[in-house]
């Protein structure tokens, strides 16, 4: 079997600059690790919001239809020809979000995808809450690597620079080596964020806190807590440039949330691609959740969720 990138495309929701800007990637991505590209889209009771009976007759009654627009929104994308993409139709027969995303990563699986690339429409508030989003759920239980893009993302043609946040942890390592190699075989650069954890309130408000049980200054304790970081994330770059790889880091110790300090960093570092860890340590566990959305949802750039071993 072919190493393979599925295209989430659905052929419903208009060609939009989204959908424009991820052809782009996906072309830069084909080439560079000589993938084949497949647009696969879940058909179902829920993806055409259809209340009646969806089997037999009726679910070969769509296909077709399904088929031909998108085909029609991958010719005016230029997958025509010679780089003409293969289409994937996969039946779902229950109304439920959870059902079609969990067709689309079961199917990613089976096939071994390399990446699956989907987009996201940066829903807020009630809205989001209420309409549900496919790209964040396929997050939470995905095992084949994501790349995601919202409405906001610059336009990437070619991968030049992968930054990555990191929590320094075990799992974060392991995945460092990963994306040190795959930025070897596109001919990038890496850069390794790291933001030293802020101590808790009530420590800040007493000015100590705890460290190696006893009691010390926040001052000590952020001195020590950058020592460490800097030891570690020097060791991380001297291994991606031992790979043959350019290799810098960002060290942030300013207050401030840190989908705030992921974003600003990534835009002002001129960065191509974000990485996002979904198997690290306990503070990447958190960060594959809220802090992942959110950085997902405001990312300059594509962010491609990955595990460590995956």
């Amino acid at each position: 079997m072919s190493k393979k990138l599925l295209w989430a495309l659905d052929p419903f929701s208009g060609l939009d600059s989204v959908k424009r800007k991820q052809s782009q990637l996906i072309r830069f991505l084909l080439e560079k690790e000589k993938l084949t590209g497949e647009a696969v889209y879940v058909l179902s009771p829920e993806s055409l919001n259809w209340t009646g009976d969806f089997s037999g007759a009726w679910l070969n009654n769509f296909k077709p239809q399904v088929e031909a627009k998108m085909r029609e929104q991958l010719d005016a994308l230029g997958w025509s020809g010679q780089h003409q993409m293969k289409l994937k139709i996969i039946p779902g027969k229950k109304p439920s979000l959870r059902s079609d995303v969990k067709r689309m990563l079961n199917y990613a699986k089976a096939q071994k995808a390399t990446y699956l690339v989907l987009g996201t429409h940066a829903r807020q508030g009630l809205a989001r809450m209420l309409m549900g989003s496919f790209a964040e759920t396929a997050m939470l239980y995905s095992k084949t690597p994501l790349i995601l893009m919202n409405p906001e993302s610059h336009q990437v043609d070619e991968i030049k620079k992968v930054f990555v946040p990191t929590d320094l942890s075990s799992g974060s390592k392991k995945l460092w080596t990963r994306v040190v190699k795959k930025a070897k075989s596109w001919n990038a650069e890496v850069v390794l964020f790291h933001k030293v954890p802020e101590p808790i309130e009530p420590a800040i408000q007493s000015g100590v806190t705890a460290l190696g049980g006893g009691w010390v200054s926040v001052q000590h304790y952020l001195k020590e807590q950058t020592e460490q970081s800097e030891k570690t994330l020097e060791s991380m770059v001297a291994k991606a440039k031992a790979a043959g790889v350019s290799a810098t880091y960002q060290l942030d110790q300013a207050p401030g949330f840190i989908v705030d300090s992921i974003c600003k960093a990534a835009e002002s570092s001129g960065a191509s691609m974000v990485v996002m860890g979904s198997e690290a340590g306990p503070v990447s566990a958190l960060m594959l959740g809220s802090v992942a959305r959110q950085v997902i949802r405001q990312s300059p750039v594509p962010v491609w969720v990955t595990h460590a071993a995956g």
